[in-house]
């Protein structure tokens, strides 16, 4: 599965659980609250769920743009090109 979509899924499901949270505190009482702390864990689960598979995107990202690179690398690597113009003005 693309990583994309698991995160669009995992953020999906964050929503969800912050909705049964909100839901669970706006109705009170012993076993909503037993509602909430179930649906905070798990909400808290997802996030970091979610931080994970973007640290994975961003560094895959990186190593596709590090091999993708056009500059040259180390000593003596490339060429260093000048261009030079002479511009003359007559007043």
């Amino acid at each position: 599965m693309n990583k994309h979509m698991i995160a669009a899924d995992l953020r999906e499901e964050i929503v969800f659980w912050k909705t049964v949270e909100d839901d669970a505190l706006l109705r009170g009482g012993e076993i909503d609250l037993n509602i909430y702390l179930f649906a905070a864990r798990y909400r808290r689960e997802c996030q970091d769920r979610l931080l994970q598979v973007w640290d994975e995107i961003a560094l895959d990202e990186f190593r596709n743009n590090r091999l993708n690179e056009k500059q040259p690398t180390g000593v003596g690597a490339g060429e260093l090109s000048i261009t030079r113009q002479n511009i003359l003005t007559l007043n």
